[in-house]
């Protein structure tokens, strides 16, 4: 499992749960990248957590867009008068990005590159990848002027496909008909093992 280590100082995750994407906790370890895992009373405090990533010179941070929000509402200058943290790289998963979202990221923290990252539960790890600022560049895709409106989910990641099927499980190639996302990749999992009670309650 290879992990883009180059200029990376340390990589925090603001929450880690026991269904949390596997690549995302261990793919920095594995590749002499330092990694924090924030208590989750820290969550609650946005100008705090400022505070840690700023401390621990942190490049890269994982995160879900409700709490980007809290985050970008707290670098206020009123509110947070100390330098930004250095963050690099900025991930958002597990809800979807408004193309606002993603525009007030970038505006707040200057230069960092916003990725917005899909994945299924049962994949134990993220899926597709969009980049948008690299989309843009491309023309490959044009960001639309609504701000409500949600980034794609993608493209999928190194050995992992994405294809739309319908209830048969047949992909659907018209344009015209909707249907599930069907994924393939080699560490799909069915649950947790040897604990079936909470396998149903978690998925």
């Amino acid at each position: 499992m290879r992990y883009p280590a180059h200029h990376c100082t340390a990589r925090l995750t603001a929450e880690v749960q026991r269904i949390s994407p596997s690549s995302q906790i261990f793919a920095p370890l594995l590749s002499g990248v330092p990694s924090f895992l924030v208590p989750p009373t820290l969550l609650s405090e946005p100008q705090a957590f400022l505070q840690l990533l700023t401390i621990g010179r942190v490049t890269r941070l994982v995160a879900v867009p409700a709490f980007l929000r809290l985050l970008i509402a707290a670098t206020i200058p009123n509110h947070h008068p100390d330098p930004l943290p250095p963050l690099s790289l900025l991930v958002s998963s597990g809800e979807p990005l408004s193309v606002g979202l993603w525009r007030e990221l970038c505006d707040t923290f200057l230069g960092v590159r916003v990725l917005n990252l899909y994945g299924m539960t049962e994949a134990a790890a993220d899926s597709t990848c969009f980049d948008p600022e690299e989309a843009v560049r491309v023309g490959a895709w044009a960001c639309p002027h609504d701000p409500d409106a949600h980034l794609p989910i993608g493209c999928p990641i190194q050995s992992t496909w994405v294809a739309l099927v319908d209830e048969d499980m047949q992909l659907i190639t018209s344009d015209d008909r909707t249907g599930c996302v069907g994924l393939g990749l080699s560490w799909v999992w069915f649950g947790f093992r040897h604990a079936a009670s909470v396998s149903s309650s978690e998925l």
